[in-house]
């Protein structure tokens, strides 16, 4: 069967629909849990309307997933970026820049 005849069948979709939602974020903003679930909002930077060229990081959705579906997540999400890494397409220096900013610096 040819990739053109499948597509064809009815019922089956190998795409996604031109309306398919899709979002575009800058930022994870924030992350509140429970001891069961995980609450985090995407944020992205939005133009003034002026057009005076400020912008603010504004938050635009809600993700809410329970404990093992966010575990999961970054899982996949480590193993993404491991990928990239080897890819190239970002350096470990750069991950390393970019943990500092989450991890607090020790006193002594």
């Amino acid at each position: 069967m040819s990739a053109d005849t499948a597509a064809a069948e009815p019922g089956r979709i190998d795409f996604p629909t031109p309306q398919f939602p899709t979002v575009f974020a800058d930022a994870v903003g924030s992350l509140v849990n429970s001891p069961t679930i995980v609450k985090f909002f995407l944020s992205r930077f939005e133009s003034s309307f002026a057009g005076d060229g400020r912008s603010q990081l504004q938050p635009f959705a809600q993700v809410i997933m329970p404990m093992d579906g966010f575990a999961n997540m970054f899982v996949f999400f480590e193993t993404q970026a491991r990928r990239l890494v080897e890819a190239g397409y970002i350096t470990e220096a750069r991950l390393t820049e970019l943990r500092a900013v989450f991890t607090p610096e020790e006193t002594t």
